[in-house]
């Protein structure tokens, strides 16, 4: 059972900046989706102090969400983390799942794993999930000039309805991932 996950932020700094959508969606062993999670995050306070995380314009630009789409449709960052955790323990309870995402080692999960440790009582709960991440992969066997989301995509005729949503880069994930390893 995999675990293909994404998020969008408002910047890179892991501290600073704010996670604003993530996307997780489970499938089974023939990589048929079998349940999705989705959810803009609202605005939530930095780990030192009274100041809300930012988002800067250039970021928001590229994945379309505006700061009102965060305060009107977001969750609260505490119920999103609460409700991954849960998607992947009761999954995880029949089967190992493995997490997979796109540049998710180094970028994805580490904030993903922040927030947990921050907003959530189980700290390190993402450390336990074996990894793998279609960057690391197609850099394995592929001589690409860009190994982005967008580039692999491009190069396998994925198509990728709305590039920079996180639920839509998922799914293109999964695809890639089908293209790269299946």
């Amino acid at each position: 059972m995999k675990a293909f996950l994404d998020i969008e932020t408002g910047g890179f700094s892991i501290n600073k900046n704010g996670v604003c959508e993530i996307a997780v969606v489970i499938t089974d062993n023939n990589l048929v989706p079998v349940e999705e999670f989705h959810s803009l995050i609202k605005p939530y306070l930095r780990e030192c102090g009274t100041e809300l995380v930012s988002y800067k314009d250039d970021s928001m630009a590229v994945n379309g969400i505006t700061i009102e789409d965060l305060e009107t449709k977001g969750r609260d960052v505490c119920d999103v983390i609460y409700d991954i955790v849960l998607l992947l323990k009761l999954h995880s309870q029949t089967e190992k799942i493995v997490l997979v995402g796109h540049n998710s080692t180094i970028f994805d999960i580490p904030r993903i794993q922040h927030l947990c440790n921050r907003f959530h009582h189980e700290k390190d709960f993402f450390i336990n999930f074996l990894q793998e991440d279609t960057m690391k992969i197609a850099k394995g066997f592929l001589n690409l000039p860009s190994y982005s989301l967008e580039n692999l995509c491009s190069h396998f005729q994925i198509v990728n309805e709305k590039a920079h949503s996180a639920l839509s880069d998922t799914y293109s994930t999964i695809e890639l991932y089908k293209k790269l390893v299946g």
